[in-house]
């Protein structure tokens, strides 16, 4: 008994060590269609949610010029005084991590002064944030973010926005590259077994 629930340890040891292998996503908006509306409803794309209610207007997800050619994802930069966003999350509850995302404005073609000013805000799992600005311009930026951007449970991607815009900014992103940890079966199939082992064992000793 005592090897068997000594294998079962070593197993779950393994699975646990295999739960900090990381899988590279990029969430690039091909796989959703919304027919150039606006959508209000949480859309999943490779296990993540992305989560329009931080978007009064909604945004669009549509191929957007100033971008890469493929389909992006929009703000209304002069629908409200105030800010549109998005929240994204993994489907499973799983942390992550951000890597980069492409920022650039789809359509806006004035100064600076214009530009459109955005924040990205990562929940750290247990507790706590990080945050860092980006500005959608008129070309396509990566921005990268830094080792403190792991062990998310969710992040918030938010530009400000006003009904004054006079140069039809549109804050636009493409290509959010998320680490996912999967969270593999044989963790909880080797935990099932050992919690069997363990109350086998007490059963015998009573």
């Amino acid at each position: 008994m005592r090897k068997c629930i000594q294998g079962a340890i070593a197993g779950i040891g393994v699975a646990f060590a295999s739960v900090s292998l990381a899988d590279t996503v990029v969430i690039d908006f091909e796989g959703l269609d919304t027919g150039g509306a606006s959508f209000s409803s949480p859309l999943i794309e490779d296990g993540f949610v992305i989560d329009p209610a931080l978007a009064p207007s909604g945004p669009v997800i549509v191929a957007v010029a100033g971008g890469n050619g493929t389909n992006s994802i929009i703000f209304c930069g002069w629908c409200v005084d105030g800010s549109q966003g998005v929240s994204i999350y993994s489907e499973s509850g799983a942390t992550f991590g951000l890597d980069s995302l492409d920022v650039f404005s789809g359509y806006g073609f004035g100064p600076e002064d214009f530009a459109g000013a955005g924040l990205v805000t990562g929940y750290l799992d247990g507790g706590g944030s990080v945050s860092q600005s980006i500005t959608a311009t008129v070309g396509s930026e990566t921005v990268t973010f830094g080792s403190g951007w792991s062990n998310l449970t969710s992040i918030d991607i938010v530009f400000a926005t006003s009904s004054s815009n006079p140069y039809a900014v549109v804050p636009s992103v493409d290509n959010i590259t998320l680490q996912a940890v999967p969270v593999p079966a044989a963790v909880w199939l080797f935990g099932s077994a050992l919690a069997g082992l363990v109350g086998f064992k007490r059963r015998r000793a009573s």
